[in-house]
């Protein structure tokens, strides 16, 4: 397991040297969404490579399900269905939203007690 651990981080590390400018996204199990400043159209597939902090990647497909503009950023809001082959994919995935999720608990909970 340690092994593998390993060879994911190198090969998360190689995806980022070839990856470009990183685009923040809101993510969960099903899909995403982000700004695009161009439209994107519904039913459009797209090829994913997403850098998992600290040094997880995964590769996966996506189906645009959405996209409108934005009138605070001026852009469009795109939203993506993920279309995962494996289960691996899903279960990468999933372990990192828990990771995140209790990485802003416990910021949560060191902020109360900083603050009293």
């Amino acid at each position: 397991s340690k092994r593998i651990d390993l060879l994911g981080q190198a090969a998360a590390l190689q995806l980022n040297t070839y990856m470009g400018k990183p685009v923040t996204v809101t993510l969960s199990e099903a899909g995403l969404s982000f700004i695009s400043p161009a439209p994107l159209t519904p039913g459009q597939w797209l090829s994913l490579r997403l850098l998992l902090p600290p040094t997880a990647g995964l590769a996966t497909t996506a189906q645009i399900a959405r996209c409108a503009p934005d009138s605070a950023s001026g852009q469009y809001a795109i939203q993506v269905s993920f279309d995962h082959s494996t289960d691996a994919q899903r279960q990468l995935l999933a372990r990192y939203i828990v990771y995140k999720q209790a990485q802003e608990i416990r910021a949560a909970k060191q902020n109360e007690r900083t603050s009293t």
